[in-house]
């Protein structure tokens, strides 16, 4: 059978089953482990492949992976499962990544049987992202799914390999999520519910395709503006998630420093609420140009932790450290 065989295999034991998997162990017996053999991982040794992996955390404490897949006799792939149709929430990913880094393993997946999102070492070529370079879904295939997940099967699961491939398609993605924002120029989605209210087909179909035309036209006359010196580019740019963060932690502020001493100061990775407009007085850092962001507060050596976070109001989680900082430079 082949790997692609193998993946329809298990998507038709989601149609037949799929109802009946209605918890954690279920779905791994069905789903999950067929899934890990294909890989090429032997299930029934326990030196390629552990269930119910119990680990120290690097912070103290204990954990359990469902699964720990070993590579060369090192753990190498975290599996985080759950019951098929259970979300997989920021929560889930940050558990699976604690686990990750307290065993050194450089790559992992989170999955309910049908969707699986697959982490690798694209930024660190030794350590396991924060992000996820593809997410798939089984039951609704797309073209560069089964290259993604078979970069974890075992025939090619090496440190450098995963490093180089996975970091393609994470760059396709993080395009295609870039371009996206696009769509929510008011001018263009106007155009879309436009063309979409077009109830002939032939006439939809003609239309749309006049459009993408004169898109196409546009961007390459943009581009070759830009390539001839003729449009002066700013490398960095303030998104409105960022603009929204920074109000919302200047109201967290209120009453705690003066006001018209709190600044926002953008750059290319990250972008940093100040005290004065010091570099050296932050009270905080978003970091949301990838997929899982992430807001950094600073302790009294001004050492920044950073906390994944999934909506802009989940700052107000941080606000005690982020006003507690402020207070260091009330003062000052």
């Amino acid at each position: 059978m082949t790997f692609k065989e193998a993946l329809n295999d298990i998507r038709a034991k989601i149609d037949q089953f799929g109802d009946d998997l209605d918890n954690e162990e279920i779905t791994k017996d069905v789903l999950i482990r067929p899934m890990i053999q294909e890989l090429g991982y032997d299930c029934s040794n326990p030196t390629e492949v552990k269930a119910e992996h119990s680990l120290t955390l690097r912070k103290g404490g204990r954990g359990r992976a469902d699964y720990v897949i070993f590579h060369n006799g090192r753990p190498a792939i975290v599996m985080e499962c759950k019951a098929l149709g259970v979300p997989l929430e920021q929560r889930i990913q940050t558990q699976m990544l604690k686990y990750a880094h307290a065993l050194g393993a450089f790559a992992g997946v989170v999955t309910d049987g049908d969707r699986y999102l697959c982490f690798a070492n694209v930024d660190d070529e030794a350590t396991i992202d924060d992000r996820f370079y593809h997410a798939l879904t089984l039951s609704e295939p797309q073209d560069e799914d089964e290259q993604a997940i078979a970069l974890l099967s075992k025939s090619r699961l090496f440190r450098k390999q995963l490093h180089d491939q996975a970091g393609t398609l994470m760059s396709a993605l993080d395009q295609e999520e870039t371009l996206s924002e696009a769509l929510n120029d008011p001018v263009l989605l106007q155009e879309i519910y436009r063309l979409g209210g077009i109830e002939d087909q032939s006439q939809r179909e003609e239309e749309s395709e006049a459009t993408i035309d004169s898109l196409q036209i546009m961007i390459r006359r943009e581009v070759e503006r830009v390539a001839s010196g003729d449009v002066e580019i700013s490398r960095v740019v303030t998104t409105n998630e960022e603009f929204d963060a920074y109000m919302l932690c200047k109201g967290m502020l209120h009453g705690v420093i003066d006001p018209d001493r709190v600044h926002f100061r953008d750059s290319k990775t990250y972008a940093s609420v100040l005290i004065d407009d010091n570099n050296r007085k932050p009270i905080c850092r978003f970091h949301f140009n990838g997929r899982v962001k992430h807001v950094g507060t600073f302790d009294a050596d001004r050492q920044e932790t950073r906390h994944a976070i999934e909506e802009i109001d989940n700052l107000l989680k941080y606000a005690r450290a982020i006003r507690s900082t402020a207070r260091r430079y009330a003062d000052v």
